[in-house]
């Protein structure tokens, strides 16, 4: 608009079809650990998720000096229909059938909805620079199931295990942060935030309205000694807040077979978290840092158990307080012109406490992570990517988790006249999506292993036009959050 001011707009598409077909193998032993029966329930999982997401914003500069004002208003809309068909057999302990025991119709639909805007203004001072901003978010989601029982032949609605959930969620935010340099070695960072949350969620099917409103501070500190040029010390401290997706806040029914289905939780409350950390970077390659995490009012996947009906329940529950110590290290490399590496490997010990009266039995145990990034310059306008990591078996909060791997491979190439090719095979040997799980209920115990895979190949061409001297930026959304909480 002038040489002060700018207008820019974001439109984002994302549509996903997926048809999954999943197989689902359950074994269920009694208190002599002796096979009583097996179930195979082969399912159908037709899934459409469309989003939608808009982006205006204003930028203005409001003097030489660095004074700014910015402004952002989001709007996105996502929408997700799944249609799951299934049916479950019943086995004896000799692996003989005896038959269908289950065979439904599961068609679920959400919409979710979110406006908001935020008001930024950076003002530097003579001594610390300041910003500070105001954030209001607004969301509305509609949710419902429709369950069918298919066993006869047509399909009949099951009205019991049908239900609609409405669910809105406001938040407003103030908040403010500086920077400042107290000395030629010493640097620090400050911020505070304060947030207003008001959440309702209306349960037609139960005739049942769940309100929540709280009120929090969020600070955070960091600092920075430069001893010389090749040792640099930092401490930080940080106060977090973390929602629950939508998704798992709605109180319908999943079924996976006859014994086990999975659950909302409409009485879901975020979790918070405070972060201690303290690093020292060598020469600006090497960086060792111990950090703390303390997570509070703490929530996950909670897998229950009705002994009676030798029923599998999975749901969400706020139920622990966890302290998360780690050990890192991280450098980056370049043996040769031609290859650039970055590495990190990180050790953690998981400590556990239960808050809710849960029989369960809790496991703290010990975690190693290694991942390493390569990337080859075969040509000036070809690179080669080589992508791995890695984590351990290890225990951590009611779970024992087994072992994972990833490795991806990609490869880019610059021709002329702007076009760029991209090829990136993610996943290569199908692990890293290998979900393994044993824990123990109700004194019963439970193991879990799913493998959904992530394996995939994509190939990218894109071409570049138009005037070269405009300058296009993207801009993060304000409502990031919102939208990841949506999938």
């Amino acid at each position: 608009m002038s040489e002060k001011t700018t207008l820019g707009v974001q439109y984002l598409r994302n549509t996903t079809e997926p048809n999954i077909d999943a197989v689902t193998s359950s074994n269920i032993f009694d208190t002599d650990n002796n096979l009583e029966k097996s179930l195979k329930n082969v399912a159908q999982n037709e899934v459409d998720n469309n989003n939608h997401s808009v982006n205006f914003h204003l930028i203005s500069k409001l003097d030489t000096l660095g004074k700014q004002l910015s402004f952002d208003a989001d709007y996105f809309t996502f929408t997700s229909d799944r249609n799951l068909d299934f049916t479950t057999e019943q086995f004896d302990v000799r692996g003989n059938s005896n038959g269908i025991s289950s065979s439904a119709l599961n068609i679920s639909n959400q919409k979710i909805e979110n406006f908001s805007s935020q008001l930024d203004i950076d003002l530097p001072l003579k001594k610390v620079n300041l910003s500070y901003g105001f954030k209001a978010s607004f969301t509305n989601t509609n949710s419902g199931i429709l369950f069918f029982d298919t066993l006869s032949g047509s399909p009949v609605l099951d009205s019991n295990q049908s239900t609609s959930f409405k669910y809105k969620e406001n938040v407003l935010a103030a908040y403010f942060s500086g920077n400042t340099k107290l000395n030629d070695k010493l640097t620090l960072q400050f911020g505070l935030r304060f947030e207003d949350t008001k959440t309702t969620g209306i349960s037609d099917d139960l005739n049942q309205e769940n309100k929540n409103n709280y009120s929090k501070f969020f600070p955070t500190l960091f600092l920075s000694y430069a001893k010389n040029d090749n040792n640099n010390f930092n401490f930080s401290y940080g106060k977090r807040i973390n929602r629950p997706n939508f998704r798992d806040l709605n109180p319908f029914r999943f079924y996976i077979n006859d014994n086990s289905y999975s659950v909302g939780n409409p009485f879901l409350q975020p979790s918070f978290s405070d972060n201690f950390e303290i690093s020292h970077l060598y020469k600006n390659k090497w960086n060792t840092g111990f950090s703390v995490n303390i997570t509070t009012d703490g929530f996950g996947v909670f897998f229950n158990t009705d002994i009676s009906n030798q029923d599998q329940i999975v749901t969400r529950e706020n139920y622990f307080k966890k302290y998360t110590y780690q050990l890192q290290e991280s450098f980056s490399l370049s043996p040769i012109s031609w290859w650039k590496t970055q590495n990190d490997v990180r050790l953690l010990a998981h400590i556990t406490e239960l808050t809710k009266n849960i029989d369960a039995d809790v496991n703290d145990g010990i975690q190693f992570y290694a991942a390493s990034n390569h990337t080859f310059s075969l040509s000036k306008n070809t690179k080669l990517q080589a992508n791995a990591w890695y984590s351990s078996f290890h225990n951590d909060g009611l779970f024992s988790l087994g072992q994972q791997f990833h490795l991806s491979l990609g490869l880019q190439h610059s021709f002329k006249n702007n076009i760029k090719l991209s090829m990136l095979f993610s996943d290569v040997l199908n692990t890293g999506s290998l979900r393994d799980y044993n824990s123990t209920v109700n004194n019963i115990d439970q193991s879990y292993r799913q493998n959904a895979s992530s394996r995939n190949f994509r190939i990218s061409l894109s071409y570049n036009f138009g005037n070269k001297k405009i300058n296009v930026k993207n801009r993060i959304f304000s409502n990031n959050d919102e939208q990841r909480r949506s999938n």
